[in-house]
């Protein structure tokens, strides 16, 4: 049988009952409603079975099928769906033949509104296939190719698809091992989708010739709000092309730059327009060697971003001296809420700056210092603050030095705090002795949650 996630009378089966599907959403229409299904079976002839039985009560909008796949069979099934509109097939090791399969279903395709591909196998002539069959299908609205290795070949056949799904509002074509030539396609026909809000790109091999194509792109699509280019290598200068657009998009709101070694030039550069960002909440900037230069010039320009509620900074090799720069400026971003730090070769004297500014910090709840070098002063000067900074309940200090006089230092004053709180002291010099008195100091305060693992 199927498990419900709302009241909805299932078929009743003649033969043992199985769980091979669940009810994720429905909807009344007339006399026949309309549900929206995820499998939960590993073996296709069952799936298919349900199918029919559940298609023959209920008008299926949305269907869900991970881990299991697909086969003839199954979208003989889909084709009867005369309103399926929301089709997810994720990590079922689809192959460039399976896509062929769609041409069972060929008719429906046109009327696809939702359709998630990810984690399967497609490569470029996967994606060949998939155009040819979407041809029709002028509806899309999301479109999520995660992870399944189309290259440049298959961006260059689905671009003239792309182009025609003028409500297209969510692409995701991460980790597919494209680069330089599937940007060039992308700028010459993705512009026709004026509808575009969230753009995922993120893990290719774009480097700073790729990066090239960024401003014809989102120069076209001035509500952007999600802009995900985590991981693709364009440095100091491709970043430079980004530059000249980013600070046109009024209604960004998530950026994330991950990985790209833009460095402190890159960092300076994003410092001149983020003050035109003003609806970005969330910035992501691991991993780019900013370093204490870099920094010192982009902690300023964090005061200008009003909205901003999430800073991930970590392995940007900051030190005690670039964390002393953001801490200047830390009250001043009125918003911030969450503030990644970790991997940063910072010391006592970082931290000890840190705290000296928590208390005038007043949105922020949580703190990630996960694997730098804190030690027992760093840790008392932080602990020594946090009376002051009432806002804050998530404190992580996994993989430093805090050893067992900063780590009681830390417990015994948060423990005090009224509300539920977070800390992580693992990996931190504490022996097992130390360790047990800790947590029987913990066990007296219940709004503690004292942890010991890697988070």
């Amino acid at each position: 049988m199927f498990r419900e996630s709302l009241p909805l009378a299932a078929p009743q089966k003649q033969n043992r009952a199985t769980d091979n599907m669940r009810v994720i959403r429905q909807s009344l229409e007339q006399n026949k409603p309309s549900v929206w299904l995820e499998a939960r079976d590993d073996r296709m002839h069952n799936l298919v079975h349900e199918f029919d039985r559940y298609n023959k009560i209920y008008s299926i909008e949305g269907v869900k099928i991970s881990g299991v796949k697909p086969n003839e069979d199954l979208f003989k099934q889909l084709k009867s769906c005369e309103k399926l509109t929301s089709l997810t097939l994720q990590n079922c090791n689809m192959t460039e033949d399976d896509v062929l399969l769609f041409a069972v279903m060929r008719e429906h395709c046109r009327l696809l509104v939702h359709l998630d591909l990810r984690t399967n196998n497609l490569k470029s002539q996967g994606a060949r296939n998939l155009a040819e069959e979407l041809k029709r299908c002028t509806t899309l609205v999301y479109l999520d190719l995660h992870k399944n290795e189309i290259k440049d070949e298959g961006i260059e056949s689905l671009v003239p698809v792309l182009g025609q799904c003028k409500y297209l509002s969510h692409l995701d074509l991460s980790m597919n091992d494209f680069g330089q030539l599937g940007m060039r396609s992308l700028a010459a026909v993705l512009w026709q989708s004026k509808s575009l809000v969230e753009l995922d790109i993120s893990d290719n091999d774009i480097g700073a010739d790729g990066a090239k194509s960024l401003p014809t792109i989102l120069s076209q699509f001035p509500f952007i709000n999600y802009l995900n280019i985590a991981g693709c290598m364009i440095g100091a200068e491709g970043f430079r092309s980004l530059a000249m657009v980013l600070g046109k998009l009024a209604s960004l709101a998530y950026l994330n730059l991950n990985n790209n070694d833009i460095e402190a030039e890159g960092a300076a550069r994003l410092a001149e327009v983020l003050a035109q960002c003003a609806s970005l909440a969330h910035l992501h900037l691991a991993g780019n060697k900013i370093e204490p230069d870099g920094m010192q010039i982009l902690g300023a320009s964090l005061t200008g971003c009003r909205s901003l509620t999430t800073v991930a900074l970590c392995g940007n090799y900051l030190a005690d001296e670039g964390v002393g720069s953001l801490a200047e400026v830390l009250p001043q971003c009125a918003s911030l809420a969450s503030l990644s730090l970790c991997t940063n070769e910072i010391g006592d004297e970082g931290a000890s700056a840190l705290a000296t500014e928590l208390g005038n910090c007043r949105s922020l709840t949580f703190i990630n210092l996960r694997a730098n070098n804190i030690g027992p002063e760093g840790a008392t000067a932080l602990a020594a603050a946090l009376p002051k900074c009432e806002s804050l309940t998530k404190l992580n200090l996994f993989d430093n030095t805090v050893e067992f006089d900063g780590a009681l230092a830390l417990a015994e004053v948060w423990g005090q705090r009224p509300s539920p709180t977070w800390l992580n002291l693992g990996d931190n010099s504490i022996e097992d002795e130390e360790r047990e008195a800790l947590i029987e100091i913990a066990s007296r305060f219940p709004a503690l949650s004292l942890c010991f693992s890697l988070n």
